[in-house]
């Protein structure tokens, strides 16, 4: 996110060279593509199963 506003921050200042406005651009893409890729879900491991195995191993 702090990636994408200060990209955001850095385009709109009137003067800038072209260089770092296409730099600018390219960080502004990819952290748009990093925040949406944080908001995507993860499946949490079963540990209850791993519990299980180890008090079997045991008896």
């Amino acid at each position: 996110m702090y990636l994408t506003g200060a990209a955001g921050s850095v385009l709109v200042i009137p003067g800038i060279p072209e260089n770092v406005k296409t730099i600018a651009g390219y960080a502004l893409t990819v952290g748009a593509v990093l925040a949406a890729v944080s908001k995507l879900p993860v499946k949490d491991p079963d540990y209850s199963t791993l519990d299980q195995k180890k008090d079997e191993n045991f008896n």
